[in-house]
């Protein structure tokens, strides 16, 4: 057999395989995953630096990680304190100029109601959620940099305001240029030695504390349980 015969043999053979391997990951890349779990969150004005409020995200339905198109989220996505998000939701279109969470708020006959509660940002499985709330929040609106409300899978006002800017949330570059401040983006950590200590000898501390000059702790009076 000559080497182009075995060729135009061989080559039938690669494309299918190759076509094949396509329709397999097309397949998983649409495999539904089942989601459920409670995020801790926290709410902040972006007008008001004092403002942090905590939040809980629940999120129970399904995730499709897709190949050739945006992923989905099919389920329902609730946030502690706003009862509209307790209602049926639309699915959410996870694409990067963020999502819009969009529910179902009653049914007139053959007409549904439907309420804008905000912009969703989030990486793929719905890790590292923001949520940027409409304006008034619930009742359809616009998202404002300026004075807008944000609910982030943060663990603080810090940490919430570096995670929206990472999503590149639009707006946060000009919300920090009018406040006059400096944002940080740099959540790593390295080790503090601590020789003194019995048990511990070390412990992690985060870079911007470790090359900070000086360090000045404002504390903030809290009322919860009052």
């Amino acid at each position: 057999m000559t080497n182009g015969g075995r060729t135009r043999r061989i080559a039938p053979a690669l494309a299918a395989g190759a076509m094949a391997l396509l329709l397999g990951a097309a397949a998983v890349y649409n495999i539904p995953i089942p989601m459920e779990r409670t995020i801790s969150a926290v709410e902040i004005r972006l007008d008001d630096p004092d403002y942090a409020a905590p939040r809980q995200i629940h999120l129970s339905g399904t995730y499709h990680v897709n190949l050739f198109s945006p992923d989905a989220f099919y389920g329902h996505i609730a946030v502690s304190g706003y009862a509209v998000t307790e209602k049926v939701m639309a699915p959410v279109l996870c694409t990067d100029r963020g999502a819009n969470l969009t529910y179902y708020f009653e049914e007139i006959g053959t007409l549904e109601k439907t309420v804008e509660f905000g912009y969703l940002f989030a990486d793929r499985g719905m890790r590292n959620l923001c949520i940027c709330m409409v304006r008034p929040a619930g009742n359809g609106g616009t998202w404002d940099a300026a004075d807008g409300r944000c609910i982030v899978s943060a663990p603080s006002r810090g940490h919430a305001v570096a995670l929206l800017r990472a999503q590149g949330v639009p707006g946060m570059d000009a919300a920090a240029q009018r406040s006059g401040a400096q944002l940080n983006f740099d959540l790593g950590s390295r080790a503090f030695p601590i020789p003194e200590g019995k048990r511990i000898k070390s412990m992690p501390v985060l870079n911007p504390v470790l090359d900070a000059d000086f360090i000045v702790s404002v504390a903030k009076l809290k009322t919860h349980g009052m």
